[in-house]
């Protein structure tokens, strides 16, 4: 399935078209599906910065008529711990050399129906920012400065 990914300013919460003349740093833009922007700019006031943050429904194998739902959020900044501490249930930290580098969701499920999938998606996408809602913002900026400083 083709995911429509969209470049994203962190700064003015908007999507850019390649056409706009923008005047934020680039460095504040993220590559993200429209449908993930509540997540990036959560994780984003947390001084979390995510680099790209993607949904796919891939076919599972060969079979055409079944779908597995996924997400990857990639950090532009690598820490050492468990920022975010215990993840919701199908969400784990991506770790490389020891460091947490991205976020990602992976469904224990597959879907025979596209629709089924996406409504997945979109509820795992709630619950999270839900379960975002329920970090403290300074608490984790305050930890972020510690593990990266």
């Amino acid at each position: 399935m083709e995911v429509g990914t969209k470049s994203y300013c962190m700064i003015c919460k908007k999507i850019i078209s390649t056409c706009d003349v923008h005047e934020c740093q680039i460095k504040r833009q993220v590559l993200t599906d429209p449908i993930l922007v509540g997540i990036v700019d959560r994780l984003y006031n947390f001084g979390l910065e995510p680099v790209m943050a993607i949904y796919s429904v891939n076919s599972v194998g060969t079979a055409s008529d079944m779908y597995h739902p996924s997400i990857i959020i990639q950090l532009s900044t690598q820490i050492k711990c468990r920022i975010l501490g215990e993840l919701p249930a199908g969400w784990t930290y991506g770790w490389k050399d020891g460091e947490v580098f991205s976020l990602d969701f992976n469904d224990w499920c597959t879907y025979i129906d596209i629709s089924e999938a996406m409504t997945r998606i979109n509820t795992v996408i709630k619950e999270f920012e839900a379960y975002l809602d329920t970090r403290d913002v300074e608490s984790t900026r305050a930890v972020i400065l510690l593990a990266t400083g």
